[in-house]
């Protein structure tokens, strides 16, 4: 239904003056966020290290995300381990 509906009229919300295309997700904070959330809910419990030796991004940013992370209240640091 929404594919037909697409072919009938545009996308409103591109005339709204606060509309703004979301930035591509391959290699954004958004896709690093998720892959840290993925890791610590299959392993339970990581240290820093050992999720930093786990994903493939630069370490400095993926620091700042965790930061990010525990700030709202998503990741916990529990006796030197990363928990959700």
């Amino acid at each position: 239904y929404g594919v037909e509906l697409k072919k009938k009229h545009a996308n409103p919300s591109r005339k709204s003056a606060s509309y703004i295309r979301q930035a591509a997700f391959e290699g954004s904070d958004r896709q690093i966020r998720g892959a840290i959330i993925r890791s610590l809910v299959a392993h339970e419990a990581m240290t820093r290290k050992k999720l930093f030796s786990v994903l493939d991004y630069a370490p400095a940013r993926m620091a700042g995300i965790l930061e990010d992370l525990k700030r709202e209240g998503l990741v916990k640091y529990n006796g030197g381990l990363l928990t959700l």
